[in-house]
């Protein structure tokens, strides 16, 4: 069967989805981007990797000329990495298309918003990867393979984002041939009370120093540059956000110096 792709994501998902439909081969015809992508940005992407077909919104207002899009075009595939947006009844009705989503968690532990930062957070020496079907509830339809991407102790989210988009080109073309032609069959999860991981919020990277080192230190390279920053309150009582890698010898040193009062 011939694939037609349409991928939804952000500026890391969409260079990694055409990589990957490449690879399968697979003809990607349209994109969709994330809302938090602006134009500007859109456009320089496109430009460095050399992408010339069209892009859609997926909203409300958009949704009637996708659907055509989707239909005049004969696309059998919708891939989703790195996407802010749920999938509503317009696009999960959608007959002859099958509906993907790459999600940088281990389900049913890590369903939910920003499961890399969460991983590192946790301190988890691995990250797990799924790729699953899309259904109305978020990272829960059934899975068509899982893989593990290792954490070392170094890692930051910039570093550990970057070894799973190379992992990502590898190991999910040939998983997701097979799936397309009907040769892998996807297992359903088994639904039970799991929560789901919250959307962090910057505030949500304070710290005190109640916290080990080893906390704090996981905190920090959780959240460095482009995510908010680990945040605590100085000896002085100013607000103080902490954008870069740090070791733990220098969060050693930064407990010292903020309890030295």
């Amino acid at each position: 069967m011939k694939c037609k792709a349409l991928v939804f994501g952000d500026e890391v998902g969409i260079p990694v989805m055409t990589s990957i439909c490449r690879k399968i081969p697979a003809d990607v015809v349209g994109l969709s981007w994330s809302n938090k992508v602006s134009d500007k940005d859109i456009k320089m992407i496109k430009s460095i990797e050399g992408i010339t077909i069209p892009d859609f919104q997926y909203n409300a207002h958009t949704f009637s000329s996708l659907k055509s899009f989707i239909e005049n075009e004969k696309i059998n595939l919708l891939l989703v990495y790195s996407y802010d947006l749920i999938f509503k009844s317009d696009i999960l009705d959608l007959q002859n298309v099958l509906k993907v989503n790459i999600h940088a968690g281990a389900v049913p532990d890590y369903r939910g918003a920003n499961a890399l930062n969460w991983s590192i957070i946790n301190g988890m020496t691995t990250l797990g990867v799924t790729i699953h079907e899309i259904t109305p509830y978020v990272d829960s339809g059934p899975v068509i393979a899982n893989f593990i991407v290792e954490i070392d102790l170094v890692d930051t989210v910039v570093s550990l984002q970057n070894k799973l988009n190379v992992k990502l080109v590898e190991f999910v073309p040939p998983i997701l041939k097979n799936y397309v032609e009907g040769n892998l069959e996807a297992i359903p999860q088994e639904l039970l009370n799991y929560p789901y991981l919250k959307r962090r919020k910057p505030e949500d990277g304070l710290f005190d120093w109640g916290f080990s080192d080893k906390q704090i230190y996981d905190l920090i390279r959780a959240l460095i540059r482009p995510w908010p920053g680990a945040r605590y309150y100085d000896k002085n009582g100013q607000l103080r956000i902490i954008r870069e890698y740090m070791t733990m010898n220098e969060v050693k040193k930064l407990r010292d110096y903020e309890n030295n009062k």
